[in-house]
């Protein structure tokens, strides 16, 4: 099969991916209909990636997972039920694109995204693969030790030369930049240090009003458009200031990850704001409804159950599965009666199978300390479970929540080879990355408890 050349180019278009993907579209272009073009190309594919697999004899590791990765991801993406699922047609499109039927609502990512998988079904893609590196070519011995050392140090280069392309919160000239930040917004909200290093002030201070973030940080016209969206349609917003600190004050590449994350796009506000309260489109992508036997309990596996006590949190996160069910940003009533948590706490001591607790709701560390270890406290009496965990995202948000105080009594609950306690946070990019989040993850490490 002859190799195709791509261009570098971040995007792609029609006549790009008919270029590339060549070899499988003789069998779009004679169907009678999409259904007969769907089952063509699918068996296309599926017989290109075995003869992948038999025709060479010595595949690297990086272009077997190539393969087998783009094959399976187009494969599923082929199939009629994923049409139903997103109301969308890929097949469609590339039956259009085949025939030169004119498609203006596909943009330069839908193109690129298939010539990146074609690529794949190949083994081939825009930089090589990680795997690709230390083919020691039938050498053995000292020989085949020398150049697997040669190509691993070559491999460790492209690896911190992707790293290097995103800037973390830990270089010297980001945490600069966010103190001038932090003051900035300190001075606007009439905040002291003192008040900024108390979590209580950063609950009491939570931005609820989106129109009232254009206010402390600089927006683009489609950020101010989407937040008007979120307040016309009254759903729930939520940042908390120290989160707002780490916004640029002129918005770029390095924040928009962090950005991205409070502030969604205009497409996610209206579709989100049209099916409010329809149940016919469910939001629940998780499929809780289904996992739950008793209130404020979801059991998925047999071991573990997650607890959810808790309805809100101080930021509301676009991606978060949640975000539907809550009202607002720290709802007064975002707790649940204690009725209700013990008889949670009950059903899951009188399931012995239940090994491991997961406390998270909404963000149950944003409760004052004596509500929130009264629940852990309840949950560590259960004598069968042998792991709690608490689900935050306040050691990104406001990692100020993390006090003494909180580790102390954290690190009461875990009892040496008995039960373990751990922290469940995730920091989606390394721009979130801090020196007061390293320092609160640290002073739960030192009272050993899992991060």
């Amino acid at each position: 099969m002859a190799m195709k050349t791509v261009s570098k180019e971040l995007t792609f278009n029609a006549e790009d991916f008919k270029r590339v993907a060549s070899d499988y579209l003789d069998v779009v272009a004679n169907a009678v209909n999409v259904e007969v073009a769907r089952e063509r190309l699918y068996r296309r594919i599926t017989i290109s990636q075995y003869d992948t697999y038999a025709s060479q004899r010595e595949l690297s590791e990086g272009k077997v997972i190539r393969v087998r990765d783009s094959t399976r991801a187009l494969g599923g993406i082929l199939k009629s039920r994923s049409d139903q699922i997103v109301e969308f047609s890929v097949v469609q499109a590339i039956y259009d694109i085949v025939r030169n039927v004119s498609r203006p609502d596909l943009e330069p990512g839908f193109y690129t995204d298939l010539v990146h998988m074609f690529m794949g079904m190949r083994g081939e893609g825009p930089v090589v693969a990680l795997g690709q590196f230390y083919i020691t070519e039938g050498l053995e011995g000292r020989e085949a030790a020398i150049l697997r050392s040669r190509e691993l140090d070559k491999l460790w280069r492209e690896v911190e030369e992707r790293m290097d392309r995103y800037k973390h919160g830990l270089q010297p000239e980001v945490i600069e930049k966010r103190k001038k930040r932090r003051q900035q917004i300190m001075d606007q909200l009439g905040a002291s240090e003192s008040d900024w290093n108390d979590w209580r002030w950063q609950i009491g201070h939570v931005i609820r009003k989106p129109t009232q973030v254009n206010q402390l940080v600089p927006l683009s016209y489609s950020e101010q458009r989407a937040l008007k969206l979120v307040e016309e349609a009254n759903l729930p917003f939520g940042i908390t200031p120290y989160y707002l600190s780490l916004m640029d004050e002129n918005g770029g590449e390095d924040d928009r990850a962090v950005r991205a994350q409070v502030i969604p796009p205009e497409s996610y506000v209206e579709f989100m704001a049209k099916h409010k309260g329809d149940f016919e489109c469910s939001f629940d992508f998780m499929l809780e409804k289904d996992t739950s036997p008793v209130d404020l309990v979801t059991r998925r596996y047999p071991a573990s159950v997650i607890l959810k006590p808790y309805n809100t949190c101080p930021q509301i996160c676009v991606y978060c599965q949640r975000n539907w069910e809550i009202d607002e940003a720290m709802s007064g009533s975002a707790l649940a009666p204690q009725e209700k948590i013990d008889q949670a706490i009950q059903w899951i001591a009188d399931h012995k199978a239940i090994k491991e607790v997961l406390i998270t709701g909404g963000d149950p560390a944003a409760l004052e300390d004596e509500k929130l270890f009264e629940i852990l406290e309840q949950v560590g009496q259960i004598d069968h479970i042998l792991r709690i965990r608490l689900g935050t995202r306040t050691p990104v948000t406001m990692p100020m929540r993390i006090t003494d105080q909180f580790v102390e009594r954290l690190s009461a609950l875990r009892i040496p080879m008995r039960r373990e306690v751990s922290v469940v946070t995730h920091v989606e990019h390394p721009y979130e990355v801090t020196p007061e989040l390293f320092a609160a993850v640290e002073k739960l490490r030192a009272a050993r408890i899992n991060v």
